[in-house]
């Protein structure tokens, strides 16, 4: 393939790479990777100390032997955790895939109803999660859950009033 000329916009500009399969051409002032243009050459390691990347972090020993149960008590350690029981007046199974939880949290009863043992980070998501299943439901504990469910009460109850 000819080369064009160089225009006013080129000029002084290297040429593409022109290598066969236009994946690599190296000079000594620059590289051309896949024909997209010059690209610096890699910093030499005399530059940033022992690595092209930068000074090395020692190694250091892990704070725990699990990783994963590391990160899940520390993440779990900032945020307030209420441990719900409740009496659910609904299947199990209608339960599990209602409040997409666990089947360990849920305990069937019998046919028509079941235990919820479960954990929220706040009152208002648990409350909003049991309201949502659309049937009836007795709150065992905590005693905050019981309370905020009576103001919603009657909160619900005040604008159904006033409708």
């Amino acid at each position: 393939m000819p080369r064009r000329a160089p225009t006013k916009a080129t000029a002084g500009h290297r040429p593409r790479c022109e290598h066969p399969d236009r994946t690599r051409c190296a000079s000594s002032a620059a590289r051309f990777v896949l024909g997209r243009g010059t690209v610096s050459p890699p910093a030499s390691p005399e530059r940033w100390g022992t690595s092209p990347t930068g000074v090395r972090v020692p190694p250091r020993e892990p704070p725990d032997s699990d990783a994963a149960s590391f990160v899940a008590r520390k993440m779990y350690a900032l945020a307030p955790t209420y441990e719900v029981r409740a009496t659910v007046h609904l299947p199990a199974e209608q339960v599990i895939a209602g409040l997409n939880t666990p089947p360990e949290q849920v305990q069937p009863i019998d046919g028509s109803s079941c235990r919820l043992h479960g954990s929220a980070d706040t009152l208002e998501w648990m409350a909003s999660r049991l309201l949502v299943l659309g049937c009836e439901f007795e709150v065992h504990d905590p005693p905050e859950l019981v309370a905020y469910l009576q103001a919603l009460a009657g909160r619900a109850g005040r604008a159904a009033a006033g409708a």
